[in-house]
């Protein structure tokens, strides 16, 4: 099976609360790519995987049955369902979401989100 194999790869693990208990919904993947025998990504570019289906040490395999490989066991970062669609819709990365994380005001937490999207604001 042709893999992609990126580096600086992240495991993310998106969390939700159900009756006052946090619990894994799923995992996807973040990372550079540097090989890719599927041609679907140029290398060097950011990648962020479909949900995981399958995962051991430094493989893993999507729902889409597309492989992903890294050169480490990556680390994992848990995420809220809030966190993770900021990073869906919003484009943002993990680095992105854990300064936000460490917001401690209305005002940083806005600024830091328009300087992350990259929304110009007219004074």
């Amino acid at each position: 099976m042709d893999s992609t194999h990126v580096e600086e790869g992240e495991l993310i693990s998106v969390f939700a609360n159900f009756n006052g208990q946090d619990k894994c919904i799923f995992n996807f993947l973040t990372g550079i790519v540097i090989e890719d025998q599927t041609n679907r990504f140029q290398i060097g570019s950011r990648i962020m995987t479909p949900e995981l289906d399958y995962y051991a040490s430094n493989i893993f395999i999507t729902d889409e049955i597309a492989m992903y490989e890294t050169s480490e066991v990556p680390k994992t970062t848990k995420v809220s369902c809030t966190e993770f669609l900021l990073m869906r819709l919003n484009g943002l990365g993990l680095s992105e979401i854990l300064r936000i994380r460490e917001c401690d005001s209305k005002k940083n937490l806005i600024s830091l989100f328009l300087e992350q999207s990259q929304i110009q604001i007219v004074k």
